[in-house]
């Protein structure tokens, strides 16, 4: 829920980390696979693994990182008046189907205010969407985009998309804004209201 609304808050479309930096974008993807909004393009940039943070969270909440051969890792870390820490970890199960665990906290910037836990999302997607997952994960368009966008936005930090299957590692990072595969990516991942 956290991370679907820092999301909507925040985009950007990154590149493969893991492959050459994309020197251009894909012809077959629409406008470079660049959202009009975006501010800051950035086709290079390094974007680190999330990893240690991921950890760091879900060690402050007695949480376990999933594991699976394959993966898909977001992170959050942002906010006004509060900061707001979120890790949502999806593995892809035996059957195909994606399961989901989100955990998150957040603290009120006051003087020895304490982090205080958002509710644990765990679910598994409908056969249909995990389908849909794995064919944005296999798009090209996914890889085609900038390492990072950004378009300024009080309150909006950065989210790192991790993607590790078999076929391919691969980072991305954004604020603000983010590509269209990124945006369907969290909406299929991110918890139901």
């Amino acid at each position: 829920m956290v991370l679907a609304a820092a999301a909507a808050l925040s985009g950007t479309t990154p590149p493969s980390v893991n492959a050459a930096p994309s020197a251009s974008p894909s012809a077959q993807c629409p406008a470079g696979n660049v959202p009009t909004d975006a501010v800051t393009v950035d086709w290079h940039q390094r974007v680190d693994s999330a990893l240690a943070q991921h950890e760091e969270l879900r060690r402050a909440w007695n949480a376990g990182i999933p594991e699976g051969a394959s993966r898909v890792l977001m992170y959050y870390k942002g906010g006004d008046l509060a900061t707001t820490r979120v890790s949502l970890i999806a593995v892809r199960k035996a059957d195909g189907i994606w399961h989901t665990n989100e955990i998150g906290d957040s603290v009120i910037w006051v003087a020895g205010a304490k982090p205080q836990p958002i509710p644990t999302t765990d679910r598994d997607l409908s056969a249909a969407d995990s389908k849909r997952v794995d064919q944005l994960l296999d798009d090209p368009c996914l890889n085609a985009g900038p390492a990072f966008l950004g378009r300024p936005a009080v309150g909006v930090g950065p989210t790192t998309l991790e993607v590790e299957t078999p076929a391919r590692h691969w980072r991305a990072a954004w604020a603000g804004t983010f590509s269209p595969q990124e945006e369907e990516i969290v909406k299929l991942l991110g918890p139901k209201d």
